[in-house]
């Protein structure tokens, strides 16, 4: 009877072992955790995932102190604006817009904006190549998401 007993337990043990590793994994270090593809690209490594926004509201907090400032974003719902916003709303010096889509040059707008106030563009969608065709951005900052090979980036707006 006791060996039936044990066997339960052992077998219980190696049931919920595996489930209890993973859900620690993810909770304490979600970039290693063994959880399905999908999940990964969504909750780790994508843009969905939230990687930068803290440290671009820290930065746009502190630069806000003594000026106004004007963001713009890769996007108009969803992590962007809406994710700054909901951050920096005790900030009234920070103004934020969100674009989409964003074509072969910077909006009008924004290019307006940079001639009277600091500004700046965060880019959140991997591998936008036509960033880099834009000679009146300058790279602040940038964070990988996750373990890919994507990042977020904050560029400031140069004036012309």
């Amino acid at each position: 009877k006791d060996y039936a007993l044990y066997f339960q337990l052992g077998l219980l043990f190696l049931v919920f072992s595996y489930p209890a590793k993973v859900s620690l994994d993810f909770a304490l270090n979600p970039t290693i955790a063994k959880i399905p593809q999908a999940d990964i690209n969504q909750y780790i490594n994508g843009w969905s995932a939230g990687w930068g926004i803290k440290r671009s509201t820290e930065f746009f907090k502190n630069i806000s102190k003594n000026n106004e400032i004007f963001v713009a974003t890769q996007g108009t719902f969803g992590l962007l604006p809406h994710g700054l916003e909901i951050y920096l709303q005790k900030y009234p010096k920070v103004h934020i817009k969100g674009y989409w889509p964003i074509g072969d040059y910077l909006p009008e707008e924004v290019l307006d904006k940079a001639k009277k106030m600091p500004t700046y563009f965060v880019y959140y969608q991997p591998n936008n190549s036509k960033v880099l065709n834009y000679s009146s951005l300058s790279l602040e900052f940038k964070e990988r998401m996750g373990r890919s090979n994507y990042f977020f980036s904050v560029y400031k707006v140069n004036a012309k």
